[in-house]
């Protein structure tokens, strides 16, 4: 069996719509876990680049965690359930993460809301045949043409400066409830008044 390698990526955090389009209640994170032909940080005498549909495979047959610092006790969401959704596109990895009504979700919210975090990291082993080493200007060079992707994090440093993650908040999502709770309290008061 492979190892688990860990790549981390920065970017901005917004709570946004899912990957998909479709529209669901509550903050997301949505953002690039992953962005094609972008030099990673030196990762001790090598630095990577991830070729376009590195994630094909993975995204067909794996499922995918979403974690805060590569912690599986801090487990934010999961493909399965429908949590975390991913889909390659001409530039990455894109993801839309609908963050848990748990104390770490919110907390991550706040976190990603205010600035704080706001890169991305990803654990992956290769797959065979998955990558290939050249050398530029005297620099080693590992091109990953195909990975096992298992999981993305939230992290506070980056090996990936071009991958993004944003914070946005869902407003008709925010306003449909407060309407909706609006509409249950009064129909409650009218019941209690009669």
């Amino acid at each position: 069996m492979k190892p688990l390698e860990i790549r981390k990526a920065s970017g901005s955090v917004v709570l946004g719509e899912p990957a998909d389009g479709t529209k669901h209640s509550g903050p997301r994170l949505v953002g690039y876990g992953a962005v094609y032909n972008s030099k990673s940080l030196d990762l001790g005498g090598f630095v990577e680049v991830i070729q376009p549909g590195a994630f094909r495979d993975s995204l067909r047959t794996r499922e995918v965690r979403a974690l805060y610092a590569h912690d599986d006790h801090a487990l934010l969401g999961r493909t399965r359930n429908g949590t975390l959704e991913l889909r390659e596109d001409a530039k990455g990895l894109r993801f839309s993460l609908r963050l848990p009504n748990t104390t770490l979700g919110r907390d991550i919210a706040a976190l990603v809301g205010d600035g704080t975090l706001s890169q991305m990291s990803f654990g992956f082993s290769v797959a065979k045949d998955g990558d290939a080493w050249t050398r530029e200007r005297g620099q080693m060079v590992r091109v990953l043409k195909k990975v096992n992707l298992s999981e993305l994090s939230i992290v506070a440093t980056p090996a990936y400066e071009e991958t993004s993650v944003s914070l946005r908040e869902a407003v008709a999502a925010l306003d449909s409830a407060i309407a909706q709770a609006l509409a249950d309290r009064r129909r409650r008061l009218a019941e209690l008044v009669r």
